[in-house]
């Protein structure tokens, strides 16, 4: 196994890559007009645009320069590759009731703008959108990539259930993101056995044993098949496996991955937790196998992929 942390502009490093090295890649690409760290500095892209990843003048031009990261990351995957791709929302001219946007002098006047708000100085208002619009940049980025040749097979729902807290007065806070999966065709590797979940407890009961119900209707004579058949083909099959399928859904009530963010001490505040990590890189790679994080962070791809094997 081997670990190699690169620095540079993740366009040039991808590009002096072979094609075709990579199984998984597990990445989140900056959002747009979510923050402005320190340090950031203009980055010239194919459109002649020059501005930070994250900082540009209008969401399509965001949506442009991570379909222009994507094409590197399509290049040095490989054919049966996955690509997991993590995003979440922003909005539209940031309003802020704490006083202050991170890495900006903005300042919040309470007897200017009241509970209303007003723009932050540092944020990015898109005319073509209302201020404070919520922008759904994840399944907008996804559409844009299927557009531009991937394959769009899964949109999961990662909820936090201990987000970020918000000072928002006006909508409920925010509390999931998205996880698209992404690939090259429709032929790839995805490991389902080493992703599969335990069954519910409900299910349990009727593992172990003979399905003895019969139907009482005659089905035969409508050409329909027995509901009672079905249900004992679908019990052998659930002996069979040990477990059932990662769904889109952790929890039966609700439509989400379930998992806590994690805290990293020293870390930025965006990281994401490596139980979610963990189960892009288990479905989408095998011991040994290349993991790819094209925007490190603060490299919980790497550790997660160290601690299963993968280089």
């Amino acid at each position: 196994m081997t670990v190699d942390v690169i620095v540079g502009d993740c366009r040039t490093v991808l590009r002096n890559l072979p094609e075709e090295f990579f199984q998984c890649v597990v990445t989140s690409y900056p959002y747009w007009n979510l923050r402005a760290y320190a340090g950031m500095q203009d980055v010239t892209w194919a459109d002649g645009t020059s501005c930070p990843w994250g900082r540009e003048p209008s969401f399509a031009d965001w949506v442009r320069h991570s379909v222009e990261v994507s094409h590197e990351v399509r290049r040095v995957l490989r054919r049966d590759g996955t690509f997991w791709l993590n995003i979440g929302k922003s909005w539209n001219g940031k309003r802020s009731f704490k006083g202050k946007v991170e890495g900006t002098d903005g300042v919040f006047d309470r007897r200017r703008g009241g509970l209303a708000g007003v723009v932050d100085e540092g944020c990015i208002v898109d005319a073509s959108y209302k201020v404070g619009d919520l922008i759904l940049q994840g399944p907008l980025l996804a559409e844009a990539l299927r557009q531009d040749g991937w394959w769009l097979r899964q949109d999961i729902t990662w909820a936090k259930t201990n987000p970020k807290p918000e000072a928002v007065r006006s909508r409920p806070a925010n509390a999931h993101e998205f996880v698209f999966l992404l690939t090259r065709g429709m032929d790839y590797f995805y490991d389902e056995a080493a992703v599969r979940q335990p069954y519910a407890e409900a299910t349990l009961p009727q593992l172990g044993t003979r399905y003895g119900g019969s139907g009482t209707k005659d089905y035969g004579s409508t050409g329909a098949e027995d509901p009672s058949d079905v249900k004992r083909r679908v019990v052998k099959s659930l002996e069979k496996r040990g477990g059932r399928n990662l769904r889109t859904v952790w929890r039966c009530e609700e439509d989400v991955w379930e998992t806590n963010t994690q805290a990293v001490p020293g870390a930025h505040t965006a990281t994401f937790p490596e139980a979610l990590v963990e189960l892009c890189i288990k479905a989408g790679s095998r011991a040994g196998d290349r993991v790819l994080d094209p925007c490190g962070g603060s490299g919980t791809v790497g550790v997660v992929a160290k601690r299963l094997g993968r280089d």
